[in-house]
């Protein structure tokens, strides 16, 4: 390495002194005299630069950044700073001629946003003014476009000077650009560019050519070329650049022999990580700090200064994945910090972390106060440290129902429901003292499955005889962190500030192992254009007729089945998206709601073959849920998802005693006998019943009957295992009313086999931004509508997928 980057050096700066290296392409003539630059493709350009050469690249990358340059001309003085964050930048020129032209200040703004998946417009606006005591000033506008159908094509076009401005009573024409990018075989590392540029008015014999290429065959080192010249070939230059990139800085340094001698500097600052020429391999450790309940979805969800919280497990996941694929990343910390999130959330991160383990790299948990669930995921570790005074509460697993039936009773609140299948349960605690042998039996079942898994996992990792760790549970339910680490549970007791020793000592390394968040680091994304996408929208919360939405107050969300359903149908026709993971967390809901997004499955299924729909089922898909699921073309599930519950219950709690109570009586106005049926202020009738009961039996039927259809078991055996009974996802993989056991990481790879893709691939979680424009559209006054905008607006690689304006300006 050392050896070519030093050949490299000696042959770039022998080769500079007849080589032309510019770093900037203006809009403005002086005196119709054209400043040309080296990195000035039309159709390369992305970054913070963009915002002089083609507004349009504005919209692709929206990476933050600044950028400086000097470049010095024999006749021209130039100064560049540009800044970029999301789809806007700014910029700041500043040209000192040498000869009778005015000094010039210009300062420039622009920003950018998709049209489609890969194809960005872009507008820019410049203020010009003299920085002599002339006070002269004008305005120009210019208009960009930048089009990536694929992976391996880029197409720049721009419209520079649209208003004409005049600078010391000379008109500037209008200059058109036009530029192709290639990338041979989609590769990343070296592009070539041919760009032509014409100014309205001027001869043909003037448009100037452009053949360049940019390479970085080695990391962190950046090697530019261009050949500039008229059809004539009576006027060429030929120019390289050299950067070297740091993880994120980078420097640059070019050199022109032509008619304007000309030698350039340049230095960039960025906030996503570069490919660095200089990269100390294993050096740190990632902490990942566990905290509060993740959520098994990704949701929009905001803090009050307007950023996205990390709260999913999407995030984790990510997380985790870009420390395994980071060479300066040997390892991880998970720090348990008050962390209380579902074993199904624990089971995907626990998969995760063992595949993290198969690169080789280490695992290092920190435990402070943990239960049974958090210990399942730290057993996975290579290393646990625990805090001098915390506990392990190994009291096992369980929970407790409250039942109001006494209390309904005292006060004369009715609970009037009927429904189908023996197991059943959720109105139980309405209308029963205590829980019914069904729902008994049911619960026991499925803890039992959970018990078994946590203890299996468990016993494997920390090297412990199960009846050992049965009999632990059952007779000391708390152990302090001396017991744990006689019993090997724990292999260190330590305060965390101690943890970067611990790190050296593990790796034989002096001093201390520096920890770094990973959750902060941004990778620089070099690929031109996701052309294989894998889209995921997420399901979460009650599901409900109409559109998403969610409680301001309460925070709940409401599967709305108009927003799933229509989403599914634009992905479906969005030829990009080569698949679809539809990720629920629900316990149902409406039925017909349910219908509805049932069929929009179905139907993606009939019309589109070769683009799979796969559900991912989180901590629960349990009711409406599994009915929305019965139709994807592969169904996966933790072994600890709540599944199932195949059964249906309908009625209403009334009030009536209740106001009689009190002292409130009640009279009603209708003029047919069942008007006030669903009234909460009267009872059901004997007839009224026997509708309701006939009517929640009817949609039974057809439950059974779609899940012996998408399912493939004979209704019988449907109707056999289904009576609203629960099951662990185990259990129901065994029954077949699942395919496989996997969380989301599993339910991408499947999606990527089905759909053969091959190579790259992007996913997008696509409805977290529609729930924001739903929530604008439909409930106003409950949405904070400047910030949930903004997120929108930033989050354009949304946009270009599904066009909000294509959803809802329609309603």
């Amino acid at each position: 390495m050392q050896k070519s980057l030093k050949y490299l050096l000696i042959y770039y700066f022998l080769f500079s002194f007849s080589a032309k290296a510019d770093v900037i392409q203006d809009s403005l003539d002086f005196n119709n005299k054209y400043i040309t630059g080296s990195f000035n493709s039309v159709s390369i350009n992305d970054d913070s630069t963009s915002l002089a050469i083609n507004p349009g690249g504005i919209g692709i990358k929206r990476e933050g950044e600044l950028f400086f340059s000097n470049s010095i001309y024999s006749d021209l003085y130039q100064t560049n700073i540009f800044a970029s964050f999301s789809n806007f930048n700014i910029g700041y020129q500043q040209f000192l001629p040498s000869n009778n032209i005015r000094p010039l200040r210009k300062y420039i703004f622009g920003t950018a946003f998709p049209i489609i998946q890969g194809i960005s417009t872009g507008i820019s606006y410049s203020h010009i003014q003299t920085s002599d005591n002339t006070n002269f000033s004008t305005s120009s506008f210019d208009f960009g476009l930048l089009s990536r159908p694929t992976d391996f094509l880029s197409i720049g076009f721009v419209l520079r000077n649209i208003n004409t401005p005049i600078i010391d009573k000379t008109i500037i024409n209008r200059t058109y650009a036009l530029g192709l990018g290639f990338r041979p075989f989609s590769w990343d590392r070296l592009s070539i560019n041919l760009d032509t540029e014409w100014v309205e008015g001027s001869n043909i014999e003037k448009v100037f050519t452009n053949l360049g290429f940019e390479s970085e065959f080695i990391d962190g080192i950046v090697l530019k070329g261009r050949l500039a010249t008229t059809p004539k070939f009576d006027n060429f230059s030929f120019n390289t650049e050299l950067s070297l990139n740091f993880p994120y800085i980078s420097v640059g340094y070019g050199r022109t022999l032509d008619k304007r001698t000309k030698d350039a500097f340049q230095f960039k600052i960025t906030l996503n990580q570069n490919r660095s020429i200089f990269l100390a391999n294993n050096s740190k450790f990632a902490e990942i700090k566990l905290s509060g309940n993740i959520k098994s979805t990704k949701e929009n969800r905001i803090n009050i200064f307007g950023t996205q919280k990390r709260d999913s497990l999407f995030d984790y996941l990510e997380d985790i994945d870009k420390a395994k694929n980071d060479k300066q990343i040997s390892g991880i910390v998970l720090y348990f910090d008050n962390y209380n999130s579902s074993l199904a959330v624990n089971e995907e991160l626990k998969d995760k972390i063992i595949d993290f383990k198969k690169s080789g790299k280490k695992v290092v948990s920190f435990i402070k106060n943990i239960d049974l669930k958090q210990l399942y995921l730290a057993s996975v570790s290579d290393y646990i440290v625990m805090h001098p005074l915390g506990e392990i509460n190994l009291s096992g697993i369980g929970f407790t129902n409250l039942y109001f039936k006494n209390l309904f009773d005292k006060l004369g609140i009715i609970v009037e429901f009927e429904s189908v299948g023996k197991y059943k349960s959720a109105i139980e605690p309405y209308i029963m003292k205590r829980a019914s042998e069904y729902d008994r039996e049911q619960n026991i079942d499925f803890l039992k499955d959970l018990y078994e898994e946590i203890i299996n996992q468990i016993s494997e990792s920390k090297s412990i005889d199960k009846d050992k760790l049965n009999k632990l549970i059952n007779e000391l339910f708390i152990i302090d962190s001396k017991t744990a680490k006689d019993l090997r549970i724990v292999d260190e007791i330590s305060h965390y500030d101690e943890i970067e020793n611990i790190l050296s000592r593990l790796n034989n390394v002096r001093g201390k192992y520096p920890l770094v968040d990973i959750s902060k680091i941004n990778y620089k994304q070099y690929n031109w254009k996701d052309e294989n996408i894998i889209a995921i929208v997420n399901a979460s919360g009650l599901i409900s007729e109409g559109y998403s939405s969610r409680d301001f107050l309460s925070g709940e969300n409401i599967i709305g089945s108009d927003t799933i359903a229509r989403i599914l149908n634009i992905l479906r026709k969005n030829q990009d998206v080569k698949a679809v993971i539809l990720r629920i967390d629900s316990g149902g809901g409406s039925s017909l709601a349910s219908d509805i997004i049932s069929r929009e499955i179905e139907l993606f299924k009939q019309e589109n073959e070769k683009k799979p729909i796969i559900i991912s089922m989180g901590d629960i898909a349990a009711s409406g849920a599994y009915w929305i699921s019965v139709f994807g073309d592969k169904i996966l599930a933790n072994k600890t998802t709540i599944t199932g519950s195949i059964g249906v219950f309908t009625g209403k709690i009334s009030y009536d005693k209740l106001l009689e109570k009190i002292g409130i009586t009640t009279d009603s106005f209708k003029i047919n006998d069942n008007a006030d049926v669903y009234s909460n202020l009267r009872r059901f009738k004997d007839n009224e019943k026997k509708i309701i009961k006939k009517s929640a039996e009817n949609i039974y039927r057809l439950f059974l009957e779609k899940v012996a259809k998408g399912r493939n078991i004979p209704i019988e055996k449907v109707e056999e295992i289904a009576q609203g009974r629960i099951y662990s996802g185990k259990k129901a993989k065994e029954i077949n009313l699942i395919d496989e056991i996997g969380g989301i990481t599993k339910a991408i790879d499947l999606a990527k086999n089905l759909s053969n893709i091959k190579g790259k691939f992007k996913i997008y979680n696509v409805n977290s931004d529609f729930e924001a424009i739903a929530s604008f559209i439909n409930e106003p006054l409950q949405t904070f509508i400047p910030i949930r905008l903004f997120n929108m607006i930033n989050n354009s690689s949304f946009l270009s997928i599904i066009p909000y304006w294509n959803i809802y300006l329609e309603k």
